[in-house]
């Protein structure tokens, strides 16, 4: 698994560009985000004529907007040249390596981990620290999995479900 790597392109963007919004990222990174009526998907990364695009459902909230415009965009910078598309039960898929590795860059991205350590720190559980990071506590699953993959020793206390964007 790239988990060093993927944690230190999200870094170096987020250093880059000084922010960690994913559309704003993806504006400075030359992507097309545009939002449609999508009924199955929640969202898609393409290419097309050499324009990079990520299209999102305009049904969703703000929240998942820009989990799905993040995960796109991991799509983008991790399997530029892989275009699938996933319904909205499957997008989030475990057992898929690029939606792996795409949920991944999302939690790098919207979650720092100067944040996370304080807050554990400061005595609150895994649930109280997702609330307060205002992350759904599947996506802080898969941050604290990467942060142990790169060395951290955190105690990650409910295993990730695939279907928690359902």
């Amino acid at each position: 698994m790239r988990t060093d790597y993927i944690h230190e392109l999200a870094c170096s963007l987020k250093k880059k560009y000084k922010t960690s919004n994913p559309f704003v990222l993806a504006e400075k990174l030359n992507i097309y985000v545009k939002f449609k009526y999508l009924e199955d998907l929640k969202g898609f990364y393409t290419v097309s004529q050499r324009n990079r695009f990520i299209c999102i459902d305009n049904g969703l909230d703000e929240t998942m907007a820009k989990i799905v415009a993040c995960h796109e965009l991991g799509h983008d910078q991790l399997h530029r040249n892989m275009t699938q598309f996933f319904t909205k039960s499957d997008i989030y898929n475990m057992t898929n390596i690029a939606e792996y590795e795409a949920n991944l860059f999302t939690a790098e991205i919207l979650i720092e981990d100067n944040k996370v350590i304080q807050i554990l720190k400061s005595g609150y559980d895994f649930f109280t620290c997702a609330k307060i990071l205002y992350v759904d506590r599947n996506l802080l699953s898969i941050k604290l999995h990467g942060m142990n993959n790169r060395g951290y020793k955190v105690n990650i206390p409910v295993e990730y479900k695939g279907d928690f964007l359902k």
